[in-house]
């Protein structure tokens, strides 16, 4: 699908997409065709997608997640109208923390 955008459109569409989702939508893909995606978003961006990427090597990811996160994406690449998931990761708040280690 990126392959058939013009470079300046794919960027443009890939950076409206959630790091998160990005990520996810991502996880599943050989490194090289995950780096040529990544390749068309800022470094910025590109850095927050790889950090997100090996986080969720340690999250529980069910299925249906990843499945509707690379729908989003793909939804973002074909210029529709999206709504965007909820986020699938939780992290633990501090309070909660702080409780439990007491």
């Amino acid at each position: 699908m990126v392959r058939l955008l013009p470079p300046v459109e794919a960027q443009n569409r890939l950076m409206r997409v959630p790091d998160q989702v990005l990520a996810l939508a991502l996880l599943y893909m050989i490194d090289r065709q995950r780096n040529y995606v990544v390749g068309f978003v800022g470094t910025g961006k590109a850095t927050r997608v790889r950090q997100e990427l090996r986080r969720n090597e340690h999250v529980r990811i069910a299925y249906e997640q990843y499945l509707g996160a690379t729908r989003v994406v793909v939804r973002h690449l074909e210029g529709g109208s999206v709504t965007t998931p909820r986020s699938y990761f939780r992290p633990v708040r501090a309070a909660a923390a702080s409780k439990r280690a007491r």
